[in-house]
């Protein structure tokens, strides 16, 4: 009974401690890239949640996307992000930057999808495409891809698919989806 009462003692002494400290830094300034998963931030600095904790807060929308973000929080111009999950990773890597960063929180529920052109759509309905599967096979890809490579030998341009950093998870998320269906993506493709 007593080891319990010590420990709820001491977990409501070291909560009260960190309830009271005062931030080491109170003027902040915070980047973000204008994307759904940054809209936490944006409205606690509208409605006061910032300086009610007694922090002046600057958020700042960022132009040089994720690159720019990256750069500017190892640089030390913004104290905190809004960022890609794998960048504070590539970061303490040394990918693109060196910093020792840390991720605190995920403002996002890795809500990605995988979008095509119409051309593109057009072509893997040739080869069985079936839009109501879900989630929908990269299989109708692949072949498209194949009867591609084989119609233009060795003169073949390989399809070219876009993601946003090398290091998000939607570039993970599009060379899995792809590496389903066999698509070896850095020779089939181009990300």
């Amino acid at each position: 009974m007593l080891t319990k009462m010590f420990k709820v003692g001491l977990a409501v002494s070291v909560l009260t401690s960190i309830a009271l400290a005062k931030p080491e830094k109170t003027d902040l300034k915070i980047g973000f890239i204008a994307l759904t998963d940054c809209a936490p931030l944006v409205i606690a600095k509208e409605k006061g949640f910032f300086k009610k904790r007694g922090l002046n807060v600057h958020v700042s929308k960022e132009g040089g996307g994720w690159p720019g973000i990256q750069q500017k929080v190892i640089s030390g111009e913004y104290d905190f992000s809004h960022a890609l999950a794998g960048m504070p990773i590539a970061a303490t890597l040394g990918i693109n930057g060196n910093a020792n960063l840390q991720a605190l929180m995920s403002l996002d529920f890795n809500g990605n999808a995988i979008t095509y052109g119409n051309n593109i759509i057009k072509e893997m309905e040739k080869y069985g495409l079936d839009k109501t599967q879900r989630p929908v096979s990269a299989d109708s890809l692949k072949k498209y891809i194949d009867a591609k490579h084989k119609a233009e030998g060795k003169f073949y341009k390989p399809l070219s698919f876009g993601m946003v950093h090398p290091v998000s998870t939607h570039n993970y998320e599009l060379r899995y989806w792809m590496a389903s269906a066999g698509i070896l993506p850095d020779k089939d493709c181009t990300i």
